[in-house]
Order: structure tokens, then C-alpha cells, then sequence
């Protein structure tokens, strides 16, 4: 029997058998199956998932397959068996996210996916569709065959709408986690192998996540930073103004600054964060890159540069740059000091407006080198903005940026005032103070560049003043100076203007005559210097007549100094003759008087090179050999190192005009010895040393002031030094020898007759020259010993220089015997080889260190 259904359940029946048969589920059907198996076909990977997907599915279908062949089921069965099926679905779909979706970077993947699951879930769960299969599976005993297969394909073609959309799933569910793994695996690598620093930081400043680059860069591994505050690896003086302060930035703003990083061993680094968030996010992205060297190259240009301004600025020195053009493109304070131009009117103006017409050719040689790429180290002169002409010593070097030259930088220091210093110095060093003639040096200089140059045969005119000493003498030496002043003028006048004429020495003068002079010329040139000299000389209202002797040499091959000898020879010969003479020197002739000429010669140059000796014989007491003072005696090396005595050397001395040097140089000799004995030795007394001058000396004005300032220069006082003069040279001009003993002995300096008893000076003289000491002649001191009248005389003497209440010397004593006699005669003092002879300083140290010497013999009875 055909049982007939209900009209509602028929109705219900239709619109399921519409929706069953839409379009859209058998096309979602066949897809679903076709997706499917491409997938298990395409993917091997995704086999297990797609089985677990596939189990879920079956037993849906064999749900909905058992529920159709039951025919129609009850509501309640309906939404057990729907509600069982649906949570099979969201297993697998959770399966599948909680397994294979682990980085959701492709939402739109994700997105369609729920869509999915949520449609099917609302196709499941529709309300009509649900009422009228529970209606229809109520139908009961009305219920036909028909609605029967109507409600049996209905449930298998909903429950195979629901296995495709699953499968459906799964087949986008593998897909977008495949994509989505290969992207976090590219990815992840990118950040690992990245030496950029990126890491991740939420609203409370807590790194979140971490790339490998922490651990190069700061020494910390991921694990160790990751959950710490990130302020707690900042600077301190950084932490106040760290990035989390920018969270809330949008995020096309990203801030980009630097901090400092404290590094796991304690070290600092610089990183350069750049720090984003989206508008309203939880966390913060960070990368940071290492900096440090960057920070430093810069912090240390930064001081260069400030060094490079304080050197500029601050520098005394002109600092100045130009361009390629020669234009100054920048000045430093000292550069508007210097040339009084302000910087304003220097920078863009060329060079060439400050420097001197005659340099500036040279100048722009040298700057042109120097834009070439060469240093350059010269002098120029600038003009100052008052016209005043300056002497620079410049210094330029190119100015290379990337290896190109774009300028020129400068350095100049102004010598202006040392230069001519200099210049100053160099006259003074080559000319004479007085009359401002080129000295000695120059015509040394003069005489070596003849020998050696194109024409050697030179002729030199050797000049001396005669009597020159005697004016300077009696009249001072300002007078001698105004003489010598326009004796000079005259000379200057009188020869060419390309001979050299200058001051030798003193009194003494040369001529080194132009080359190609010949003998005659040279013989008038001579005359008339002669001449002109011979002319009175009117100074200080007095007048005044000298004369002059002239030696004339011409080269004979040798160098320069023997030119001067044979000259000085050829004079001293026009001396000897008479003076006021002119002598020629001849080749052999200076063998006649070769002796005493070369001694003079050789003499003068011991003087000059301070090369003589001085050597110290004690004065002790007659009876106790104590030691009361020091004779000085001079002495002359020879080549062989033998030692000439005073008496091969003195009378030349005196003869050639050069006793007053010798008495100079013995003079401060001792003075500085005495000196250096009181340092080294502290002698408890101040011994007296013994000097002998000439009369020649006595008769200087100003000799009594030169000893006085050799004693004060060397540090002791005047009254150290005795001045022993020969009693047969008294006297020669007894007016200025006695207002020359009268300033000694104001001064405290003693004088001492030396030889006394064998010249003729008498009583009265003795008083007048205040002598205060003498010393008794060797003669009568070896004639003592033998004969009782030598040994009355020396008692005499004795007598003599006690009533005038001064000390009496023997000297020459050279046996006991002599000494016997001296100690009979009541001398107090006694000299000779007998008991110390005369020896340089360092052998006297010892005896001076004792203070006597030994007294060899008795010491006889006597009065």
C-alpha cells in the first residue's frame, strides 16, 4: 500500500529536494573530490593529514549513509548525529591549524578558510532545513516510499556536501601552511644570518623576540635577553630617552637615533635603532645596527676638526687657504693682525694684492709647485696695509680631498725682526764696531776666496799706525777713537772702490787690492794712503801727527793667511827701517830677521787663541816655609810641547807693541785660578798672587780700571793681586805712572819693585810711587853665600825695606847655602827653585791644601 504524505511534509520534501539539487552543491561536490585527490597526488607531505581528514569524513558519511537507510530518523537523532559530524569537522580543522599553521603572515588564507568552515557550519545548522527533515522523519505510518528516498538523498547529498567542503579545507589548509612554513623558514633564516640586531618589544619594554645577531654583537645569546627589560642593557645617561617612549608613533614615522648599549663584557657600543609601531599595537619592532666604529671615526673627526679650529683660530702664526685661482678662501685672526687687512676684504682677493713687486714673480712659482702637489718652504715679502714691507718664512702644502687638489693651505710665521737682527748680527760679526770697516774674519773670508778663485795673484797692503799707542796712551782712548775714525775716512777715500779695505787689529789695517793690480799701481795706491795719514789730525782741540809703515806683498802661491805674513813681515821691515815707510816684500828676503818676525807673528796668534800657560812658584816665610803667596809666571808651548821661559818672549812683547794683551790675559788667568782655588780648595786665607806688569801697562789711563774688572768678573777682590814692575823702567813717564799707582792703591792692589837694588831709583821715588813691597835681585842673594860684602849688601837691602815698612823678598834661591844666607839676613821672605819651582796648577793642590812647604837644613843663630 502506497501511504500518501502529509502536505506539510510534502512541502518541506520539495524545498530540500531544491536545495539538494542547486547547482552550487554538486559543483562544490565534484571540486571537493577532485581537490582532493590532486592534493594527495601533488603533495606527498600532506598524505597524513589529508588521512586523518579523509577517516573524518568517511564516518561522517557512513553517519548520515545509516541514517538514510533507516529512513527518516527522528529530531533527536538528527542533531546527534549532526552535532557528532560537526565536531569531527572542527577536530580536524583544529588538527590541522594546531599542527601545520604556526605563522599566520597570509591572512587572506586564513580568512577564507573560516569563511569555509563557517558556511558549512550555517548549512548544517540551518533552521528550515532542520525542521523539515525532523518533520518529515515524524511523518510516520504516512510516510512513503518516496519521501523516504526523498529524505535519504537529501541526507546523503548533505552529508556529501559536507565531506567536500572538508576536503575542500584540507586541500587550503595544506596549501596556505605550506606556503606559510616556507615563508617563516626563508624568513627566520634572513634573521638569523643577518648582522642587523631586530628584535621585538611589548608596551611594558620587554623583548619579546630576538634575532641570533644579539649574540655577535652584544655577547648575549637570545635565550638571555629575551623576558629582560631592555632598558636594563642601555647606558644609564641613555635609558631616560630610550625608544619605548615612541610605541604609540604611527607607523609610517619610523625614529631613528642612536643609543648606547652596554655589552656583555662590560663594554660600550653604539647602535643605530630604528623603531616602528602600528597605530594602537601591543609591541614595538626594533633593528639596530652596530655603530660603534662609525660613532668613533666621527667623535674623533669631530676633535680634529675642533683641534684643526683651535690651532686656526687661536694659532700666532698667519694661517691662511687659497684656492686653485690663488684666491684666499679663508683666514685665520693672526692673518689680519699681520698684514692689517680684516678677513672680509682678504677671502676672494688674490695673493698677488699683498705681496712685495719684487717677490712676487717668485711667489707665484712657488705656489703653482705648491697646487701641483709639492710642499713648499720659502721666504717672501708682504706689503701691510700701512706700506710696511714684511718678511715671512712661509710654508705651503696642496689641499687633496678624494684625491684630488682643490687649494693650497698656508702657514706663515713673520721674521721681519729676526731677519734683521740677523742682519745686524752678520755686520757685526764681519765689520768693525768703530769705524764699521770690514774686520779681520771678512778679510780672512776675502783672502781664501782670491787663493781660490780665477785670478790668484792678489796683492795685500798691510797698514800700521805709527806711535798710534803713545796718542792712545796720553790722551784716552776716546781721543784714540776719533783719531782712528778719521784716519779710516782718509783710507776710505783713497783707494778704489773694488779694493777690500779693512781693520786687522787695533791700529792696523789691510788693503787687499783689486785683481789685476799691478806693482806699480799697488806702489802708488801705497803712497798715498801714506800720504794722507802723514796729515795732521785735528781731535778733541788738540792736533796730532802720526805716521804710517806699509808692507806691500803680492801672492806667491800660497793660501791667504801666509799672503797677511809675508805683508806683516814687509811692514815690521818698513818699522825697522825707520817707519813711515813703505817696504816691499822680495821673496828670501825675510831670512835677515825671519826669526824675531815669525816669533812676533806666532806670538800675537798665542795671545789671540789664549794658548799661552801660566805657571805658579810659592813666596814663603823665611823660618817656617809657610806659604804667604804666588808669583805668576807666564809661559809660551812650543810645537814640540817644551815651554818657552818669560825671557825669550817679554822683550818682544814689549818691543812690538803687545805687552799690554799679554799683561791682560796673565792678568785675568790669575784672577780666575785664585778664584777657583777659594771653590775647590777653601783655602781659610786669601792668598796673594803676584803679577808682573810693565811700565808700559802703568803708563795706560785706564790699566788701573782693567784690573779692577778682571778681579771683580772673576769674583774676588782687588787687593789678591800684588804688581811687581823692574825698578830700571820707573821712570818713563812718572806724571800718569803715578795717577796709575794712585787709583791701584786705591783699589787695595799692592805694587812690588821687582830686581830691587840694581837699577837707580832712590829714596824719594820709593816714597812717591807708594811701593809696598820689593823683591831683592838673584845676584845678590847667590853672592851672599860667598862673599861677606854681597852678604852686607843683602842685609842692606833688607835694612832699606824695613824702614819703609814694607815685605822684602829674595828670590832666585837655589841651595841651602843661599837660604842660610837669606835667613841670616833677616829677610822675611824667600823665593826659589830650592823650595818649590814654578808649576801649573793642578801640582800646587797638595802644598796649598798644607799651606807650606818643607825647609831643607838647619836654620843657623843669626840676628
Amino acid at each position: 500500500m502506497v501511504k500518501v504524505m502529509p502536505s506539510s511534509a510534502l512541502a518541506d520534501a520539495a524545498a530540500a529536494q531544491r536545495l539538494v539539487r542547486e547547482r552550487f552543491i554538486w559543483r562544490f561536490r565534484f571540486a571537493a573530490v577532485l581537490f582532493t585527490t590532486l592534493q594527495t597526488v601533488i603533495e606527498p607531505g600532506d598524505r597524513i593529514s589529508l588521512t586523518w581528514v579523509n577517516v573524518a569524513l568517511f564516518w561522517s558519511s557512513v553517519l548520515w549513509g545509516w541514517l538514510a537507510l533507516r529512513g527518516a530518523p527522528d529530531d533527536r537523532t538528527v542533531r546527534r548525529i549532526g552535532a557528532i559530524t560537526m565536531a569531527l569537522d572542527v577536530a580536524v580543522v583544529a588538527l590541522i591549524l594546531a599542527n601545520n599553521l604556526t605563522d599566520p603572515s597570509e591572512p587572506i588564507y586564513l580568512i577564507g578558510v573560516l569563511a569555509m568552515l563557517e558556511a558549512t557550519m550555517r548549512w548544517q545548522g540551518r533552521g528550515g532545513l532542520a525542521g523539515g527533515i525532523a518533520a518529515g522523519l515524524a511523518a510516520g505510518v504516512w510516510t512513503m516510499v518516496v519521501s523516504e528516498r526523498a529524505v535519504g538523498r537529501l541526507a546523503v547529498d548533505y552529508a556529501t556536501m559536507r565531506a567536500g567542503t572538508i576536503i575542500a579545507l584540507g586541500v587550503f589548509l595544506a596549501s596556505v601552511v605550506r606556503r606559510l612554513t616556507e615563508q617563516h623558514d626563508m624568513l627566520q633564516g634572513i634573521l638569523d644570518t643577518t648582522r642587523d640586531l631586530i628584535a621585538v618589544i611589548d608596551v611594558d619594554g620587554t623583548i619579546v623576540s630576538i634575532n641570533a645577531a644579539c649574540a655577535p654583537m652584544l655577547g648575549y645569546t637570545p635565550a638571555e635577553m629575551i623576558g629582560q627589560p631592555y632598558r636594563s642593557f642601555f647606558h644609564p645617561d641613555d635609558v631616560r630617552t630610550g625608544p619605548h617612549s615612541q610605541l604609540t608613533l604611527p607607523t609610517d614615522r619610523p625614529v631613528l637615533h642612536e643609543r648606547r648599549v652596554i655589552a656583555k663584557d662590560g663594554s660600550i657600543r653604539w647602535l643605530e635603532l630604528n623603531t616602528a609601531a602600528a597605530p594602537g599595537a601591543t609591541v614595538m619592532h626594533v633593528s639596530a645596527r652596530d655603530v660603534t666604529e662609525r660613532v668613533d671615526a666621527r667623535r674623533r673627526v669631530e676633535e680634529s676638526e675642533q683641534r684643526f679650529r683651535s690651532l686656526f683660530e687661536h694659532n700666532t702664526d698667519a694661517v691662511f687657504a687659497f684656492d686653485l685661482e690663488g684666491r684666499f678662501t679663508m683666514v685665520n685672526p693672526a692673518s689680519e693682525r699681520l698684514t692689517g687687512y680684516s678677513a672680509d676684504e682678504l677671502v676672494g682677493a688674490s695673493y698677488a694684492g699683498v705681496m712685495h713687486p719684487d717677490d712676487l714673480e717668485r711667489t707665484v712659482g712657488h705656489f703653482e709647485r705648491s697646487a701641483g702637489g709639492e710642499a713648499q718652504d720659502y721666504e717672501i715679502r708682504i706689503m701691510d696695509r700701512g706700506g710696511r714691507a714684511l718678511e715671512l718664512d712661509v710654508t705651503n702644502m696642496p689641499i687633496v680631498v678624494d684625491g684630488d687638489i682643490v687649494g693650497v693651505f698656508g702657514i706663515a710665521k713673520d721674521v721681519t725682526d729676526r731677519r734683521r737682527l740677523e742682519r745686524q748680527l752678520g755686520h757685526q760679526a764681519t765689520h768693525d764696531a768703530l769705524t764699521g770697516l770690514p774686520n779681520r774674519f771678512q778679510l780672512e773670508v776675502a783672502l781664501e776666496a782670491a787663493a781660490t778663485g780665477p785670478d790668484p795673484d792678489r796683492t795685500l797692503l798691510f797698514i800700521d799706525l805709527d806711535r798710534f799707542k803713545v796718542v792712545n796712551d796720553s790722551l784716552g782712548h776716546r781721543t784714540g777713537d776719533e783719531v782712528l775714525v778719521v784716519a779710516v775716512e782718509r783710507l776710505q777715500h783713497s783707494v778704489r772702490s773694488t779694493d777690500l779695505l779693512a781693520r786687522w787689529a787695533g791700529d792696523e789695517f789691510c788693503v787687499l787690492l783689486a785683481p789685476g793690480t799691478t806693482p806699480e799701481t799697488a806702489l802708488t795706491i801705497a803712497g798715498r794712503l801714506r800720504s794722507v795719514l802723514a796729515q795732521p789730525f785735528h781731535v778733541a782741540d788738540r792736533e796730532v801727527r802720526l805716521s804710517a809703515s806699509i808692507g806691500v806683498a803680492r801672492s806667491d802661491g800660497g793660501d791667504g793667511e801666509r799672503l797677511v805674513q809675508i805683508a806683516d813681515q814687509a811692514m815690521y821691515a818698513a818699522k825697522r827701517a825707520g817707519r813711515d815707510r813703505i817696504s816691499v816684500y822680495v821673496p828670501g828676503a825675510e831670512r835677515t830677521g825671519a826669526t824675531q818676525l815669525d816669533l812676533e807673528v806666532e806670538l800675537r796668534r798665542a795671545i789671540d787663541g789664549r794658548s799661552l800657560v801660566v805657571h805658579y812658584q810659592p813666596i814663603v816665610e823665611s823660618m817656617t816655609g809657610r806659604i804667604v803667596g804666588l808669583e805668576s809666571l807666564v809661559r809660551w808651548p812650543r810645537a814640540d810641547g817644551t815651554l818657552r821661559p818669560p825671557a825669550d818672549f817679554v822683550p818682544l812683547a814689549e818691543e812690538c807693541g803687545l805687552i799690554r794683551p799679554l799683561t791682560r790675559f796673565v792678568l785675568e788667568e790669575v784672577c780666575c785660578q785664585l778664584a777657583s782655588w777659594d771653590r775647590e780648595l777653601g783655602t781659610p786665607r786669601a792668598l796673594q798672587a803676584w803679577v808682573n806688569v810693565s811700565v808700559s801697562d802703568l803708563e795706560a789711563p785706564e790699566f788701573a780700571d782693567d784690573v779692577v774688572a778682571s778681579a771683580t768678573r772673576a769674583g774676588i777682590t782687588p787687593d789678591r793681586l800684588v804688581l811687581e814692575v823692574t825698578e830700571t823702567m820707573l821712570m818713563r813717564d812718572a806724571d800718569q805712572v803715578d795717577r796709575t799707582v794712585s787709583a791701584l792703591r786705591h783699589a787695595g792692589i799692592s805694587l812690588a819693585i821687582d830686581d830691587f837694588g840694581t837699577g837707580y831709583s832712590s829714596m824719594s821715588q820709593l816714597h812717591r810711587l807708594d811701593v809696598t813691597a820689593c823683591k831683592i835681585d838673584r845676584g845678590f842673594v847667590a853672592g851672599a853665600s860667598r862673599h861677606p860684602r854681597d852678604a852686607a849688601i843683602l842685609r842692606a837691602l833688607v835694612d832699606v825695606g824695613t824702614a819703609f815698612g814694607f815685605p822684602v823678598v829674595a828670590e832666585g834661591v837655589e841651595c841651602p847655602d843661599e837660604l842660610a844666607a837669606v835667613q841670616a839676613s833677616g829677610c822675611p821672605l824667600v823665593q826659589g827653585f830650592l823650595l818649590a819651582v814654578p808649576a801649573p796648577p793642578e801640582e800646587l793642590t797638595e802644598v796649598l791644601v798644607t799651606g807650606s812647604v818643607a825647609l831643607p837644613g838647619a836654620v843657623p843663630s843669626g840676628r
